[in-house]
């Protein structure tokens, strides 16, 4: 990312849709979004990179959408290349 120096928030939203073969075939026309925020302050002259994780956690008393976390890390790479 090549953001202006300051505060910032990113939101992703992942549009997920159930496979449905097997044991699973209940889940065919299965079809949800997850969101996730993050947070983070840029700095002048340095670019970021964005990495975006999807787990699944918590046991069968939650439904599967609520399982599906979504973990957000901005992180510096340095000074940005000359143009």
């Amino acid at each position: 990312l090549d953001v202006l120096p300051g505060a910032h928030q990113m939101a992703v939203v992942l549009k997920l849709r159930g496979s449905g073969f097997g044991a699973f075939s209940y889940m065919k026309d299965e079809r949800f979004e997850v969101r996730g925020e993050a947070g983070f302050f840029a700095q002048a002259g340095l670019q970021y990179r964005a990495r975006i994780t999807v787990s699944h956690e918590g046991g069968t008393t939650k439904s599967f959408k609520d399982r599906i976390k979504i973990q957000i890390d901005v992180k510096s790479q340095g000074e940005r290349a000359a143009r």
